[in-house]
């Protein structure tokens, strides 16, 4: 799909568009088209490269279609290639 509808926590809903996926990672980035007015701050996104061990980390999405969900953690290590469970 290129268009979506993203809900926010105060259950309003906004059309999105598909900016760019990759479905090997299950992973899209929407571009969210608020109505005038709904104040939407964005995040501040990091560069993978400036990655260091130790650093704190989260990971934001919609798994199993639990509604906001934030996963928090530690970078552990780095340069390793993750190997998918069968």
């Amino acid at each position: 799909a290129t268009q979506a509808k993203v809900t926010m926590s105060d259950h309003s809903v906004f059309p999105a568009a598909l900016v760019g996926a990759d479905p090997e990672v299950d992973i899209a980035v929407l571009k969210v088209q608020p109505m005038e007015g709904y104040n939407l701050a964005p995040l501040k996104v990091g560069q993978s490269h400036s990655l260091r061990v130790g650093q704190r980390v989260f990971a934001i999405g919609n798994p199993f279609g639990l509604d906001q969900t934030l996963t928090a953690g530690i970078v552990s290590g780095l340069g390793r290639e993750v190997q998918g469970i069968a």
